[in-house]
């Protein structure tokens, strides 16, 4: 059972929400608070799955809300839920760590759909935001300035999603027909066009890169 905190200073809405959420099976409302205050200090007992965070609040606003709920529960997941349809809203929103952005216009079918990608580790935006805004902040989130197929060489790409599909070294060299020296080189270079320092760092950004729609796993 997935358990799903509400923020949001409309009761109406409030209301809607737990609603809509409660329909569903294997998913329940443990808390409500109209306020980021209210929910900062009840969080912890609620012991929720998913945060549901309107952006406008009283007080702390939604944004600050995120930052601090993600510096202090970073496994919790957040949807933040807005009137709003800006693109810059939507960006501070995910760059704060929001794990999705979604339109309160949306059906209540999209507002299940949303939380369900949350849930298993997707990043949401509405459909009124087009999709290469979402490519772009889950390439900001994991700090790549540019998609990895504009910033690699050819050679460096194929590397890359050999990585991302947890190809060791020794078998990149193999298919390559390059050593493993020379392998190594290449990782070498892509960690520093990243700005990373890890081969596991590297290897997560990979691994999220693949997921993203319109690429390929295999390789």
């Amino acid at each position: 059972m997935h358990r799903i905190a509400l923020i949001d200073d409309h009761p109406l809405i409030m209301k809607g929400l737990a609603g809509i959420l409660e329909a569903e099976l294997d998913l329940t409302v443990c808390a409500q608070f109209d306020s980021a205050e209210a929910a900062l200090e009840g969080i912890h007992e609620a012991a929720p799955t998913l945060v549901v965070t309107d952006v406008s609040l009283p007080g702390i606003s939604g944004i600050e809300l995120v930052k601090t709920l993600k510096e202090i529960y970073p496994e919790v997941k957040v949807l933040v839920i807005s009137r709003l349809d800006e693109e810059l809203v939507a960006k501070e929103a995910i760059q704060a760590g929001a794990n999705g952005y979604m339109m309160k216009s949306e059906s209540p079918e999209e507002m299940v759909k949303a939380v369900r990608k949350v849930l298993l580790g997707g990043l949401y935006l509405s459909s009124i935001l087009n999709e290469q805004l979402l490519l772009s902040l889950a390439f900001r989130q994991h700090n790549f300035v540019q998609p990895p197929e504009q910033l690699l060489s050819g050679r460096e790409l194929e590397i890359f999603v050999m990585l991302g599909n947890a190809t060791t070294s020794n078998e990149m060299a193999e298919r390559l027909d390059i050593s493993v020296k020379t392998v190594e080189s290449y990782i070498a270079r892509i960690k520093q066009k990243f700005s990373v320092s890890t081969k596991n760092e590297l290897m997560r950004h990979a691994v999220h890169w693949l997921s993203t729609p319109g690429h390929s796993t295999a390789g």
